[in-house]
């Protein structure tokens, strides 16, 4: 019985420490897309040499901001997804004690969980998306701007923020399957 149970905690400090790298990559790859998004707005407001006063300057702070709570939004999913994590990582440690069927059990109700978790995740990902159009979209309506190179410039950060959006997707897949794999019955 020792041997089950010190072999199920050297599986549940694997798993956590999987966790916490998964979990820290994410949220460093969102610091960076908040990084990436404050100098592409930077950049594009110099390279037009926008004065204070001009039309849909507004638009770039409410981008910007935007940008910013999504990506806030997404590191508090990533904490729930962390502490569910160690739910079950605490699990896997007491499956020496109480046997094989609370073990299947517990990595059926983890991989329910990690469907549930990655499918919040994609929604908000789909949120985003559908923002970032409603913001460029709002830019490009102001007057003035339509035919300009700050319509231009919109599009391509309407671009390049579908495919962040779309690499974050596919981060969640991978990342939902490598916990899956690893919490196997």
């Amino acid at each position: 019985m020792a041997n089950t149970f010190e072999s199920n905690n050297t599986f549940a400090d694997l798993l956590q420490k999987s966790f916490e790298q998964v979990l820290e990559a994410s949220k460093s790859s969102l610091d960076m897309a908040v990084k990436y998004n404050a100098e592409v707005l930077g950049a594009t407001r110099k390279a037009l040499n926008l004065a204070p006063n001009t039309p849909g300057l507004s638009m770039f702070d409410v981008a910007g901001k935007a940008f910013e709570n999504y990506a806030e939004l997404q590191k508090n999913i990533l904490d729930i997804v962390g502490e569910q994590g160690t739910a079950v990582t605490g699990t896997i440690r007491e499956t020496g004690k109480a046997g094989a069927e609370l073990a299947a059990n517990a990595s059926t109700r983890f991989h329910e969980s990690v469907d549930r978790t990655a499918a919040a995740h994609k929604a908000v990902l789909e949120f985003a998306a559908k923002q970032n159009k409603q913001v460029v979209a709002a830019m490009k309506q102001q007057e003035g701007v339509a035919g300009t190179p700050l319509a231009e410039t919109a599009d391509a950060v309407e671009r390049g923020m579908d495919a962040l959006i779309e690499a974050q997707k596919h981060s969640v897949e991978i990342a939902a399957n490598q916990l899956k794999s690893a919490t196997k019955a």
